[in-house]
């Protein structure tokens, strides 16, 4: 069992690469949404495209072990697309609470989620714990960019607010 699980990261490799160059496609999109200030950035096109990546791998290679058997029919891209829709209005409820527009990016990650679990749960373990990887790469580093971003905004608001402040002080002696 634990060779087979190993073996299973060494047949995943190529399938990283699929992972990273989708990461890579969604960071290309996200940088143009980031620079234009939009809600959905970096992070989210990342998370997005490596998600419906990973799902679109395991709806086609992750149910290859079920035509062994002669008597059984099945189609498993229907079972990934029903968890891709139910997992959609999940993040649409993230999405859209209390009437405003927020966690973009928790709802993209929890759609990249449910396709590691896809991919898990199709026995494609190599493959759903790189997505892991690849996934809590982009987020980490994002969190510590994030909040130098943020930082960087208040300053320049306080310094905004100073200069108001100033302009007004040199009125009033005028």
């Amino acid at each position: 069992m634990f060779l087979e699980v190993l073996n299973d990261f060494q047949v995943a490799l190529p399938y990283l690469c699929r992972l990273v160059v989708s990461a890579i496609c969604g960071a290309g999109i996200g940088l143009e949404r980031t620079y234009r200030q939009k809600e959905a950035g970096l992070r989210t096109h990342i998370i997005v495209a490596l998600g419906s990546a990973l799902m679109m791998i395991v709806s086609k290679y992750g149910f290859f072990d079920l035509f062994l058997y002669d008597n059984v029919k099945f189609d498993g891209s229907r079972l990934a697309a029903n968890i891709i829709t139910g997992v959609s209005f999940l993040g649409s409820g993230i999405i859209i609470y209390k009437g405003s527009i927020k966690g973009l990016t928790t709802a993209a990650g929890i759609w990249a989620t449910a396709g590691i679990g896809l991919a898990i749960g199709a026995g494609m373990y190599g493959i759903g714990v790189y997505a892991t990887i690849v996934l809590l790469i982009i987020l980490i580093p994002a969190i510590i960019i994030a909040k130098k971003r943020k930082k960087k905004k208040k300053d320049g608001m306080e310094e905004y607010l100073q200069q108001i402040e100033d302009e007004r002080a040199a009125e009033q002696l005028q």
